[in-house]
C-alpha cells in the first residue's frame, strides 16, 4: 500500500511592499469602519465620553481584525478581480474578528482591572 504525504493546508505567504501596503490600507479601513460604528451608535455626534473608549479600544480592534485577516490571507489579495469565494472568506473573517472582541469585551473588558471601559454591543455588531 503506497501512502502519500500531503501538503499542509497552511501556507507561509511571502511578505513583500505590496503586502505590508495592503496590511496599511486594510487597518486604516478598519479604523475608519470601527470609528463609523462609534459615530452611528451615538446618533451622529462626537462627544467626548465614547470618543475616550474609543480612542482607547481602536488600536487592540485594528490588531486583532489585522491578524486574523492576514491569517485568513486577505491581507495578499488584489482585489482587482473577486469572486463569490472571496466575500465568504471575507465573512468568515470578520465573523472570527468580531467574536474574538466581542469574547475579550465580555471576558477580559468587563472584569475593569484594565481600566478600559466596556464597548457597547451595539458598536460591536455596527463594526462587524
Amino acid at each position: 500500500m503506497n501512502i502519500q504525504a500531503t501538503k499542509s493546508p497552511i501556507t507561509f505567504r511571502r511578505i513583500n511592499r505590496r503586502v505590508i501596503r495592503l496590511a496599511v490600507v486594510h487597518a486604516l479601513l478598519f479604523a475608519a469602519a470601527y470609528f463609523l460604528a462609534w459615530f452611528t451608535r451615538n446618533d451622529f455626534t462626537v462627544q467626548e465620553p465614547w470618543l475616550r473608549v474609543f480612542l482607547s479600544t481602536v488600536v487592540g480592534v485594528v490588531t486583532v481584525k489585522l491578524l486574523i485577516f492576514c491569517l485568513a490571507g486577505l491581507c495578499h489579495v488584489s482585489w482587482g478581480r473577486v469572486a463569490f469565494g472571496d466575500l465568504t472568506s471575507l465573512v468568515w473573517a470578520s465573523t472570527l474578528a468580531m467574536l474574538v472582541f466581542a469574547a475579550t469585551d465580555s471576558l477580559v473588558l468587563s472584569t475593569g482591572w484594565t481600566g478600559i471601559p466596556r464597548v457597547r454591543r451595539s458598536v460591536i455588531l455596527l463594526d462587524w
